[in-house]
């Protein structure tokens, strides 16, 4: 008789997952799978919105089912599928940003599943969401003892992942320039609008710029427009999606003060509640105002684009635009091998655990 299970099969299922961080990261999923379920949701959202605002609830649900989406099994193949545990694991700090739900999470994943100690600086604007996750790791025993901590102030690392600010990461750079470290810097994510983009391709990318109200790296702040496209049919694509973040009070404030601004400097733009248009070269602008600027063709744009590659966090626009582009509206639904910056945590991680 057939016994019912493969014992062998079994066992050398086991012993391959035990050489794998699967384990690790199918927990974080299920704690995000268990934040949806009423009875949780309802009070985390509640005590992650009350600190931050900018976390509302719709907003926050779109972290969780993005990080569910990233998190499922043939990306985990993909994403470590060749990743062995540090031979010399280090204290690796982290000091996680906080503009969106759960951002910092990615690092913290990176860190465990390269065996390395995780010593974690949570950001004040995301303390409620990333404490949920971390306290389910660290109750679910795959961890080894203290290899998951959360501290006020990074003392003695061996290693550090930090992102923040331009100003922030300068002090960075100088405070852990005697420790390997990966230093992230303020970036922002542009789009290429060409005569061929159809009107689904436009309304998608309302996702890019109005996801998380803009507050993300990957968040469209800038439009490269081919020659002759006019910017009036764009706002009335959007129109919809820029009056709903205007029921948000601090987004509406802000929209109120930069289009004071720009009437008061008279300075030429185009604008429907909730956004405003302004031909600038400039990547970077206030929230609720987004720049735009004409390129003759294709090559143009990408030449550009390459000249300003430390600037910008990705690029949203047709696929065959440029390796790496992103699809209309996907720019905040990364892969977990989409890393901040273009350099991979992973491999940076694993690099530090291979040093004496």
């Amino acid at each position: 008789m057939k016994a019912d299970v493969d014992w062998l099969v079994l066992a050398q299922y086991l012993a391959f997952i035990s050489l794998k961080p699967y384990p690790i990261l199918l927990c974080a999923r299920e704690a995000l799978n268990q934040a949806g379920n009423p009875d949780v949701r309802d009070a985390l959202y509640s005590r992650a919105t009350s600190p931050n605002p900018w976390f509302t609830f719709d907003e926050i649900e779109r972290a969780r089912i993005g990080w569910i989406n990233a998190l499922k099994e043939e990306s985990l193949n993909r994403w470590i599928g060749d990743v062995c545990a540090a031979q010399n694991p280090r204290r690796v700090g982290l000091v996680l940003a906080g503009n969106i739900p759960w951002v910092g999470l990615h690092d913290v994943l990176a860190t465990l599943v390269t065996g390395h100690k995780a010593l974690v600086k949570l950001s004040s604007d995301d303390l409620v969401l990333m404490a949920y996750v971390l306290d389910a790791l660290k109750a679910s025993g795959l961890l080894r003892e203290g290899q998951l901590e959360v501290v006020e102030r990074l003392t003695a690392p061996e290693a550090v992942v930090a992102t923040g600010s331009n100003n922030s990461s300068r002090y960075f750079l100088h405070y852990f320039s005697h420790i390997p470290h990966l230093i992230r810097k303020s970036r922002t994510s542009v789009a290429y609008i060409g005569k061929n983009s159809s009107e689904d391709d436009i309304h998608r990318l309302a996702d890019d710029l109005f996801s998380y109200y803009g507050l993300g790296c990957r968040n469209v702040r800038h439009l490269m427009l081919e020659e002759g496209l006019p910017v009036e049919p764009l706002l009335e694509i959007w129109r919809e999606r820029a009056c709903n973040c205007m029921m948000h009070a601090r987004y509406a404030n802000n929209f109120d003060y930069q289009l004071a601004l720009h009437m008061m400097n008279r300075v030429p733009h185009h604008f429907v509640p909730g956004l405003i248009l302004r031909r600038d070269d400039a990547l970077f602008c206030a929230l609720s105002v987004v720049t735009w600027q004409y390129y003759a063709d294709r090559s143009s744009a990408v030449a550009k684009l390459a000249s300003m590659r430390d600037q910008w966090q990705c690029t949203v626009g047709p696929i065959d635009l440029m390796d790496g582009v992103v699809s209309y509206g996907k720019s905040q639904s990364p892969e977990l091998w989409d890393y901040a910056d273009g350099v991979s945590t992973l491999k940076f991680l694993q690099s530090v655990g291979t040093t004496g």
